[in-house]
């Protein structure tokens, strides 16, 4: 649909080119919106629903070698639900 668009290439630390999208960075942004997404579902069924404006996730994506020759990937999550207490919002993510 043209929606996306994006020039991709590795970055200088794996080699590549890099100065363009890598897509460690897509896989990222992707798997952010599905957690936003997810947290929102959880969230239908209770009395403090979370909207899409009430929930910023920031996914933080590593990529390193590991001792079999292949790569080990990881992900960490920062996740801010406005309008809710610490607890509430631990126990929801």
């Amino acid at each position: 649909d043209g929606l996306l668009d994006l020039q991709l290439a590795l970055p200088t630390s794996l080699g590549g080119k890099g100065g363009a999208t890598n897509p460690e960075q897509l896989f990222a942004a992707g798997y952010a919106a599905c957690f936003e997404n997810a947290v929102i579902h959880v969230t239908r069924g209770k009395a403090e629903k979370v909207k899409d404006d009430d929930i910023v996730v920031v996914a933080d994506v590593g990529l390193s070698p590991n001792a079999s020759g292949g790569f080990v990937l990881s992900v960490a999550l920062d996740v801010t639900i406005t309008g809710l207490d610490q607890a509430s919002a631990e126990a929801i993510v």
